[in-house]
């Protein structure tokens, strides 16, 4: 398993990930962000962990989502509507 650690120019966002794995980071500026990242050791590039949690049949309860990622139900709605 690898290790990855990137800052960002600005110092607001420090994200260290082992490789595989599903990550959370917090940004320092004012006002709202949402971002949902996911990195692959074996398949860079390749994202599947958002087409199974928001693409996925039956879909998983925006309710569920919501709560999960901590934002509001029209978050979920605006981005399950992608998949």
């Amino acid at each position: 398993m690898g290790y990855q650690s990137s800052t960002h120019p600005q110092g607001l966002l420090k994200s260290d990930c082992s490789g595989g794995s599903l990550e959370v980071g917090e940004t320092l500026a004012m006002g709202k962000a949402v971002a949902i990242a996911g990195l692959s050791s074996q398949n860079p590039g390749v994202i599947t962990i958002a087409n199974a949690v928001f693409g996925s049949k039956p879909d998983i309860s925006g309710d569920i989502l919501a709560k999960a990622f901590q934002v509001d139900n029209n978050v979920i709605s605006q981005i399950q509507a992608k998949f």
